[in-house]
């Protein structure tokens, strides 16, 4: 199967894959508004989502733009606080008010669990259009990435809120390494690694 790496015209594509992607998963529908702009909630997250990663060049997709993983470099992960003060529109676009305070705990949270130890490639974001689920998508996404990162002998990192994501993860050599709540309200994360090979 075809990866390719998406360009800039692609991008808003790919934050709506994403938003429908993400239209079942338990952390992220706990975070989005809950109202009548929740549909527009979801998309304005992913748009912030691949605003964020656009800059690292490592937004790679199927050449059927059905499916899309987003990469973030090593180093490159943490968020400033400038950056993060840029995201409060987006996260009051999309996470509404209610409920805004225990939603931007749990983000920091999720950054705050991120290694501290050692170089990793993250994986943003890794979805497909959900009429093309189950078919082998997300794999060839990862098999494309994994060589990179086994050559340059640097660890991967992500998190998942789908205990059914966690098989399908460990079948390319992650393991968790942390399962929990980022806030008490939250559903939880299992948060997952993966050595290089070779």
């Amino acid at each position: 199967m075809d990866i390719v790496p998406a360009s800039k015209e692609r991008h808003g594509h790919l934050a709506a894959l994403l938003a429908r992607a993400f239209g079942d998963d338990p952390f992220i529908g706990w975070m989005i508004r809950q109202d009548r702009k929740r549909d527009a909630g979801f998309l304005t997250m992913f748009q912030a989502y691949v605003r964020l990663a656009a800059p690292h060049g490592l937004i790679y997709a199927t050449a059927d733009f059905n499916s899309t993983a987003l990469w973030v470099p090593p180093g490159k992960w943490h968020l400033s606080v400038p950056k993060q003060l840029s995201l409060i529109p987006d996260y009051v676009r999309a996470l509404g008010w209610s409920g805004l305070g225990p939603k931007v705990k749990a983000i920091q949270a999720v950054q705050d669990e991120h290694p501290h130890d050692k170089p990793y490639y993250y994986l943003f974001a890794l979805g497909t259009e959900p009429a093309h689920q189950r078919k082998g998508l997300g794999t060839a996404l990862l098999r494309h990435f994994h060589p990179r990162v086994d050559a340059e002998k640097i660890g991967c990192y992500l998190e998942t809120a789908r205990e059914s994501n966690v098989a399908m993860y460990e079948r390319h050599g992650y393991r968790v390494v942390k399962h929990y709540h980022p806030v008490p309200q939250s559903p939880p994360l299992w948060l997952m690694w993966r050595d290089p090979k070779g």
